[in-house]
């Protein structure tokens, strides 16, 4: 019994894991891709409906329409980030650090 209890908790603990590091590397894909669809002119409510899409990531932006746009996600520890600036409520640029 105490062997299955142990296979049990390995293969737990290896899902984890995977889980893990395909969500970390899906995560800086999905900000990778997003910031580089954000093109210059585009509308600052088009790309916030853009960025609503996302399952992995989570942008903040502040109030006024020329406010920047900042996109990261905790699933890789915001080692992945994309800022947006915009001007007149329309991107000027998209940058990915």
């Amino acid at each position: 019994m105490k062997f299955v209890l142990k296979l049990v908790l390995a293969a737990l603990g290896l899902l984890a894991v995977v889980w893990l590091v395909v969500s970390w590397f899906e995560a800086g894909k999905e900000i990778r891709v997003l910031c580089s669809g954000v093109h210059s002119g585009m509308e600052r409510e088009h790309v916030l409906h853009t960025l609503e899409t996302g399952a992995y990531l989570r942008y903040r932006g502040e109030a006024g329409p020329d406010d920047p746009i900042s996109v990261d996600s905790l699933y890789n520890l915001r080692s992945t980030r994309c800022v947006i600036e915009l001007e007149d409520g329309r991107v000027v640029s998209a940058t990915l650090e």
